[in-house]
């Protein structure tokens, strides 16, 4: 999904990524490999059928209305608010690498957030699932990761000002 910013990553509470990978990955092209990518939101279920849901003390994963596994919301709010309790700067850049190989980054705008609202980051929130492979076949797990749209950051951070 274009646009999506990632805030952190965390391992879902009671289910090990490869068992994730196992019961519901799909063949890579080129090679067969099960691999598995997913945007996920609580808005409507993806092409795969799944759909997060915020009830009580969790933020359950589901596919097809069948319970996946879950995060407990308290320790994401403490996470949250870890790493967002005193606010960040947020610079965008483009990159991209020189003749040696080499990454070089043009930064083009930064934003000081600050006075974040677990709720509304829960009501914005985009989760990715995110298990590739390795080029020897091995599974390679990115991370699943709490993201949110560039849009909607001034929902969720109650100062939202650009500093260039």
């Amino acid at each position: 999904t274009a646009s999506l910013i990632t805030l952190f990553t965390k391992k879902p509470d009671d289910l090990l990524n490869s068992k994730l990978l196992k019961k519901f990955g799909y063949p890579r092209e080129k090679d067969g490999l099960r691999v598995i990518h997913q945007t996920i939101t609580s808005t409507a279920k993806n092409k795969q059928g799944f759909k997060l849901k915020n009830t009580g003390q969790k933020l359950s994963i589901l596919k097809n209305n069948e319970y996946v596994f879950s995060y407990n919301k308290t320790e994401l709010e403490k996470l949250f608010n870890k790493k967002f309790g005193k606010g960040i700067i947020l610079v965008l850049a483009t990159s991209k690498k020189d003749s040696n190989g080499k990454e070089k980054f043009h930064y083009q705008e930064a934003y000081i957030l600050k006075n974040g609202s677990f709720n509304a980051f829960l009501k914005n929130l985009f989760y990715d699932i995110r298990i590739g492979r390795y080029p020897d076949g091995r599974p390679h797990d990115h991370g699943s990761a709490f993201r949110l749209k560039k849009t909607s950051l001034p929902n969720v951070f109650k100062i939202y000002r650009k500093l260039i």
